[in-house]
């Protein structure tokens, strides 16, 4: 009797969860599925457009019960702005400088396009100045596609 006391009370606990994850999985997938309109989807969980100025557009929403999706500006250079949207519409921006050779070159930073941290690379905010006017660039193209503000 007691046995089965616990086994009830393990799986509505369980169910509870599932149920709970579910929830919180649907509202962040439907918060960056409301960044593809008028985005054509490529059949894979992600949308792609580009414009007249040969800049790549894509929304990345969450894979079932995941939340792993983001937004992406890449231009005609492959450098590249990613936005995480959290749950709450939150979000976090990175930017990836495309270097001569296949390099690429990482920061973070804010909503505003400064720079947030430089980690353990000394010369990031010497990369960051050097291409300011690119990461300018990707913001306004990111907030005029998706009017961010």
């Amino acid at each position: 009797m007691i046995k089965e006391k616990k086994t009830k009370i393990i799986i509505c606990v369980m169910l509870t969860v599932f149920l709970a994850w579910n929830f919180i999985w649907a509202m962040h997938y439907f918060n960056l599925k409301s960044y593809t309109e008028n985005i054509p989807s490529d059949g894979d969980g992600g949308y792609v457009t580009s414009d007249t100025e040969e800049n790549s557009y894509s929304v990345k929403v969450p894979n079932y019960l995941r939340f792993n999706g983001n937004l992406a500006v890449i231009d005609e250079n492959s450098n590249s702005l990613i936005i995480w949207v959290s749950l709450f519409d939150v979000k976090t921006y990175g930017v990836q400088i495309y270097i001569e050779g296949f390099e690429t070159y990482d920061m973070l930073l804010d909503e505003n396009g400064q720079l947030l941290e430089t980690g353990n690379l000394e010369d990031a905010p010497e990369m960051y100045n050097a291409n300011k006017e690119i990461i300018d660039k990707l913001y306004a193209y990111a907030n005029n596609f998706w009017e961010l503000k």
